[in-house]
């Protein structure tokens, strides 16, 4: 629904949301992505440049690192490729612009473009009821995506998965916890649960300050519940 927004929204920045969205790339790396990065028999691009005041750097780790994307992004640079070469046709320029996300002089693409871009497709989204998220965000998601097996993790993550600093549980349901956890706590649940019942139907009430699991096992020490619960 984000992307649909951008797509009607804002045509021009639907391309780079869409790659941000689905790479897990830095901002300021996405700006410094260039054609000859991208290995379309291999379906990887190469990230291994930055943008800083204007000036192409070094990535932040410092390291080049293969990014490889979902059929959805790749499909987004092919239709991009044919775009930049209708513009050529119609500009004039002599070959496609170097960097796949550029400024409409064909130059590198300024970070205040970027943001004000992403503030009207944010509104607009907002206002359709998505939650609001912040664009450093989409790197968080897509790896919050990758831990639970929707997408493929980023380059050198794939071997060593990190915890994303965006809240996994405002993002998708028990991203938190594993299978297993999830099933011992549901057992666990379903065990006090069945205990409760049985106190209450003894004459053994729960109302107190303690939880009801702390008083259970108090009663259990006790010796007050019989063998005969089973748990």
């Amino acid at each position: 629904m984000l992307l649909s927004t951008a797509r009607e929204a804002e045509p021009a920045f639907y391309p780079l949301l869409g790659f941000l969205l689905h790479t897990g790339c830095r901002k300021r790396e996405a700006r410094a992505v260039k054609w000859e990065d991208v290995d379309w028999h291999a379906s990887r691009v190469l990230s291994r440049r930055s943008v800083s005041r204007g000036k192409l750097t070094p990535p932040k780790s410092g390291k080049a690192r293969s990014v490889a994307p979902s059929p959805a992004p790749a499909a987004i640079l092919r239709d991009l490729l044919a775009e930049r070469r209708r513009q050529c046709l119609k500009r004039k320029w002599a070959l496609v612009p170097e960097f796949i996300f550029c400024s409409e002089t064909g130059g590198l693409l300024d970070e205040r473009n970027i943001t004000r871009s992403w503030h009207r497709v944010r509104h607009k989204a907002q206002a359709k009821g998505i939650r609001p998220l912040r664009l450093h965000d989409a790197r968080h998601l897509r790896q919050s995506r990758a831990r639970v097996g929707q997408e493929r993790p980023v380059g050198r993550r794939a071997a060593r998965p990190r915890q994303p600093r965006a809240d996994p549980a405002r993002l998708a349901p028990d991203l938190t916890r594993s299978r297993e956890e999830c099933r011992l706590h549901a057992e666990y649940e379903a065990r006090n649960k069945r205990i409760s019942e049985m106190l209450e139907a003894k004459g053994f009430g729960l109302s107190g300050d303690e939880p009801g699991g702390v008083q259970i096992n108090c009663l259990l020490r006790l010796g007050k519940i019989g063998k005969d619960s089973g748990d």
